[in-house]
């Protein structure tokens, strides 16, 4: 199914749970995956230096977010926060981590266009699968071109 914010669009399969939480979308799978986004709209109603301030800032805070969260002690990180661009020159930064003692993955992102930020979390059993729709997901995440 396709789903869209104001500044992302993204693909999720019709089999998931979709919900509202806390002004985040939520995805549930039965076999355990866990798929929470949140998005923050940077404005175009100031001057272009309050928006890239704006926008810095709201990088920093979900940088600041997911550095938080997998710090941890029940996690370990398996791969290190690293940032590349992907398409339509989003700038997405990722960080892999495990829960220690049990097979599940703990993986978030966050995405930042022109004009908006993505926060994702993925929580999931530690399977071929999960890795690879996980992956997969993050590739599907494009900017909604029509809204900016």
């Amino acid at each position: 199914m396709e789903y869209s914010t104001s500044k992302f669009k993204f693909s999720v399969p019709d089999s998931f749970n979709a919900f509202t939480e806390n002004n985040r979308l939520v995805f549930q799978s039965e076999s355990g995956i866990e798929l929470i986004l949140s998005v923050k709209t940077i404005s175009r109603n100031g001057e272009s230096g309050n928006t890239d301030e704006i926008k810095a800032k709201l990088i920093e805070m979900s940088l600041s977010a997911i550095t938080n969260a997998a710090s941890d002690p029940q996690l370990k990180i398996s791969t290190p926060l690293r940032r590349e661009v992907i398409k339509n020159g989003v700038q997405k930064w990722e960080l892999s981590c495990e829960v220690i003692n049990d097979d599940y993955i703990f993986e978030q992102a966050v995405l930042v266009s022109d004009s908006a930020v993505l926060l994702v979390t993925f929580e999931s059993p530690k399977t071929n699968e999960a890795v690879k729709f996980y992956k997969e997901f993050i590739l599907s995440i494009d900017t909604n071109i029509q809204e900016l």
